[in-house]
C-alpha cells in the first residue's frame, strides 16, 4: 500500500516575502523546497513529500549538517492551506493572484499580488446559552488582545469611553451592563459567548460587503488588510501602487514604497500634500523617520502614514468617501493594524509604460489654484501687498505656495489688499517706495509672476506712464503702456531709483475692453497710506541718480510675492 506523504517543516514566517526570500535560499542548497500558507498571514517552509521512513532520515542528517533548524520536525501537512512557492498556486484554494504583464521598458513581468480571504467578521456561530458562572469561566480564558477588542467595540458603540487596557474593571463592567440592557439581555455586567460574539458582529457590520483580505503586494513589499470588494489594482506609478475604487465612487488607496532616506521621506510628504486626493483641513505631521497626513472636505476623508524601516520608505494613503466616516474609521483601524513591510521596495522603472503628465506627481492629479497672481513685499515679516479683486473667492490663499496668508486690510477704494502670512516668513527683501510722484512718461519695470509660478521666479517687463490719472478720471492710479499678463497683477512698478513706484491692477470684470497694452496701477501713495492704517510704516527711498536696468531687475525680482488663491 503506498504511504502518506509527509513533509520536514523548516520554519514559519508572518511575511510573503520574506518567506519566499528564505524559500529561495533554501531552494538554492537543497532540492524539493516549498512554502504554504497556513492562515491569519502565517506561512511555511516544507521539505517533500516523502515516505514517512526517508523523511525522518532526511532531517536527522539535514539537521546533524546544520542545513535546517535544529527544531524542523516530521508533519502531515495536513494544516497546510495553497501552496505559494514555487509559483504553481492551487486552483480553488483562496488565495488570488494577479500576475501582471510586462510593461514596456522594463524587460520584466511584475512579481505577483497575492490576496487572502480573512474570516468572515459578521459570522456567527450557534452557542449554548451560558450562566452567569459559565460567562465567567469563558471570559476568563479571554487573551488580552481579545479583552482589548470587547473594549473597543464597546468604545465604538458608545457605551466605554475610558483607555482600552484589556482590564475589566468597574468602568467596563458599567458599559456592559448598558450594552446588556439595550440588547434585552440580563444586566449581569458580563458577557456571555454569545453576546460577545453579537456585540462583535454589531462593531465590524460597518465592514460588511468590503471583502477584507489580507493583501501582499510583493512588488511594494507591503502586507495589509484592504477591501477588495471595493478596490482593484490599477497600476504602478512609483513611489506608490494604484488601487482604484470598482465602482464610480472615491474610495481608494495607495500603497507607498520607495527607497530612500529622511530626505526622501520629505519629498514624498510635499507631494502628497500637493495632490487632490488630501485635502488642505486636517493636522499634518512629519518627523525624521515617520509622517501622517489626514485631509478632509465635503467629498472625501483622507489619511496617509509612511516611515523609515531599513532604508526604505514604507506607507499607505486611504481615500474613503465623506458621507461614510464610520466604516472610514473602522477600515483605517484595520488597515493601520496588519500593516506589515516586507524587504525590498517599489522599481521606479515600474512606471516608464505611463506617460508623465505636468500637473500630476506620481500619477495623481496635483491641486490647482482658482488663480495666481502677483504681490509686493512690504516687510521683514512677510506683509504683502496685492490686487484685492476676487480674493472673496478663496477658501484659503498662500505665499510662495506654502505660507498661509489672510487678509490684514483693504484700502478704502477696495482695489488692494495688505496679506500678512499666519506663519513666519522672512523675504529676502522688502519694497522701497518713491518719496517723488510719478511724472508724465516715465519708464517704469514690472517684476511679476507672468506664468503663475511655472518659471520658479518673476519676470520683468518694461512699462511706462502714459497719464497720472486712470481713464476714469481716478486719481489714485496711473494709466500704463504695458504688456502683461494675468499673473503680473498685483506686481511692484519700481522707477529709475528702484523704487515702487505702483502696483499693477488686474482688469475689472465689466471694464470696457482697452488695447492689449493699456493697464491701471494703483499710485505709491495711497499704498503707503494703507500700511500706515494698518500699523506698518513703508520704508521710503530719496531720489537717487538713475540707475541701471540691469540693477532695477536685480532688486525688482525678489520684491514680487507669489499670491495663489485655492478653492474653498
Amino acid at each position: 500500500m503506498a504511504q502518506t506523504p509527509v513533509w520536514i517543516q523548516i520554519e514559519t514566517r508572518p511575511s510573503l516575502l520574506e518567506i519566499e526570500d528564505r524559500a529561495r535560499a533554501y531552494s538554492a542548497k537543497l532540492p524539493n523546497i516549498n512554502a504554504f500558507s497556513l492562515g491569519s498571514g502565517w506561512y511555511v517552509i516544507a521539505m517533500g513529500p516523502f515516505s514517512e521512513e526517508i523523511a525522518d532520515a532526511q532531517r536527522r542528517d539535514l539537521q546533524s549538517r546544520l542545513a535546517i533548524p535544529g527544531d524542523s520536525f516530521v508533519t502531515s501537512g495536513s494544516s497546510y492551506g495553497p501552496q505559494i512557492w514555487p509559483s504553481n498556486l492551487q486552483s480553488g484554494s483562496g488565495v488570488e493572484t494577479a500576475t501582471l504583464a510586462p510593461q514596456s521598458g522594463t524587460g520584466r513581468t511584475q512579481r505577483r499580488i497575492i490576496t487572502e480571504p480573512l474570516k468572515d467578521l459578521s459570522a456567527q456561530t450557534d452557542l449554548e446559552e451560558e450562566t452567569l458562572e459559565q460567562a465567567r469561566l469563558t471570559e476568563s480564558q479571554l487573551s488580552m488582545p481579545e479583552k482589548k477588542n470587547l473594549q473597543t467595540a464597546l468604545k465604538s458603540e458608545g457605551y466605554y469611553t475610558s483607555v482600552i487596557d484589556g482590564l475589566f474593571g468597574q468602568g467596563t463592567r458599567s458599559s456592559m451592563q448598558a450594552w446588556q440592557e439595550d440588547n434585552g439581555f440580563e444586566a449581569t455586567g458580563v458577557l456571555t459567548s454569545q453576546q460577545r460574539q453579537e456585540l462583535l458582529a454589531q462593531y465590524n457590520a460597518v465592514l460588511e460587503d468590503l471583502d477584507l483580505r489580507l493583501m501582499t503586494d510583493l512588488e511594494a513589499g507591503i502586507s495589509l488588510k484592504m477591501p477588495m470588494g471595493l478596490v482593484e489594482f490599477e497600476r504602478y506609478a512609483p513611489p506608490l501602487a494604484h488601487f482604484k475604487a470598482k465602482d464610480d465612487s472615491a474610495a481608494a488607496i495607495y500603497l507607498i514604497s520607495q527607497a530612500g532616506d529622511s530626505k526622501a521621506l520629505r519629498a514624498i510628504y510635499k507631494a502628497l500634500g500637493s495632490t487632490e486626493i488630501i485635502p488642505e483641513n486636517g493636522p499634518r505631521r512629519l518627523y525624521d523617520d515617520s509622517f501622517t497626513i489626514r485631509g478632509e472636505d465635503r467629498a472625501i476623508i483622507s489619511f496617509a502614514q509612511a516611515e523609515l524601516v531599513e532604508g526604505s520608505i514604507k506607507g499607505f494613503v486611504l481615500v474613503w468617501p465623506a458621507q461614510q466616516k464610520s466604516q472610514q474609521k473602522r477600515l483605517l483601524r484595520e488597515m493601520r493594524q496588519s500593516f506589515g513591510v516586507l524587504s525590498g521596495a517599489l522599481d521606479p522603472d515600474l512606471g516608464r509604460a505611463y506617460a508623465k503628465m505636468p500637473d500630476q506627481v506620481y500619477g495623481l492629479d496635483t491641486k490647482k489654484p482658482i488663480f495666481v497672481r502677483s504681490g509686493i513685499y512690504v516687510s521683514n515679516q512677510g506683509h504683502v501687498l496685492t490686487d484685492a479683486l476676487d480674493l472673496s473667492q478663496c477658501g484659503r490663499m498662500t505665499l510662495e505656495d506654502s505660507f498661509d496668508a489672510k487678509i490684514l486690510a483693504t484700502d478704502i477704494s477696495g482695489n488692494v489688499a495688505l496679506l500678512q502670512p499666519q506663519t513666519m516668513l522672512s523675504p529676502i527683501a522688502v519694497a522701497k517706495f518713491s518719496r517723488r510722484a510719478a511724472g508724465f512718461g516715465d519708464p517704469l519695470l514690472l517684476a511679476g509672476h507672468s506664468f503663475e509660478g511655472r518659471l520658479g521666479g518673476a519676470s520683468v517687463t518694461a512699462a511706462k506712464i502714459e497719464d497720472l490719472k486712470g481713464l476714469g478720471g481716478e486719481e489714485n492710479k496711473l494709466r500704463l503702456s504695458l504688456e502683461a499678463l494675468p499673473g503680473d497683477a498685483g506686481g511692484p512698478l519700481l522707477d529709475r531709483s528702484g523704487a515702487v513706484a505702483g502696483l499693477l491692477l488686474a482688469t475689472r470684470p465689466g471694464a470696457r475692453s482697452l488695447p492689449d497694452k493699456t493697464h491701471h496701477a494703483f499710485k505709491a501713495e495711497p499704498l503707503k497710506e494703507l500700511l500706515f492704517n494698518a500699523g506698518l510704516i513703508a520704508d521710503t527711498k530719496l531720489s537717487s541718480e538713475p540707475l541701471l536696468d540691469i540693477q532695477i531687475t536685480r532688486a525688482a525680482r525678489p520684491l514680487a510675492a507669489l499670491v495663489s488663491c485655492w478653492p474653498p
